[in-house]
């Protein structure tokens, strides 16, 4: 068949089937979706992580261990916690961050001063602290060509072993970073 003729018999069929092929392909799945749905899915198989807001884009989570600070964040997550990993599912790349959102000041500044005392620990410790967001650590999981190559099962692969080096590698040292936090006025 000749480009003409099959522009021809899509566009008929597109004219008779018109809100049927719009809705599929308003729903239809893309990788995006695919690689934040198993994000979430290897969150949960982690007893010891909690999921938090999450969008196509962003998934967001929180170590059971490091979820002690008061929930007054404002204007981040329903959860209003302040602490949260962050793992972005944009532009075909993943890319994993601990960032301290809005909330009290004078909250941010111990959390700050805290981290600043353990550069060996969170690779974004001598970052400027900004007044919503700051990312105390951040990390490339897998760059945009793997992502496009890579089926998902490869992916998930790849991705998983990225979350459990975080965890068994990078978090004890975070925990043990941030502990004192647990016992201080975090309000004053």
């Amino acid at each position: 068949m000749e480009d003409s003729e099959i522009q021809r018999i899509c566009q008929r069929i597109y004219e008779k089937h018109r809100r049927a092929l719009d809705v599929i392909f308003e729903y239809r799945p893309d990788k995006a979706s695919e690689v934040t749905e198993m994000l979430r899915e290897l969150i949960s198989e982690h007893g010891d992580l909690e999921e938090d807001h999450c969008s196509k884009s962003y998934v967001r989570f929180i170590p059971i261990e490091l979820d002690f600070l008061p929930r007054v964040g404002d204007g981040w997550t329903p959860s209003k916690r302040m602490l949260l990993f962050e793992i972005e599912n944009y532009k075909s790349k993943l890319w994993c961050r601990l960032i301290l959102g809005p909330g009290p000041q004078v909250l941010r500044e111990k959390v700050q001063a805290m981290v600043r005392q353990h550069p060996d620990v969170f690779n974004r410790a001598t970052s400027k602290l900004y007044p919503q967001y700051w990312t105390l650590h951040g990390e490339s999981w897998i760059g945009p060509k793997r992502y496009e190559e890579l089926p998902l099962p490869d992916l998930r692969e790849a991705v998983s072993k990225r979350l459990n080096s975080l965890l068994e590698e990078r978090l004890p040292g975070m925990i043990n970073a941030l502990a004192p936090l647990k016992g201080m006025s975090l309000t004053t």
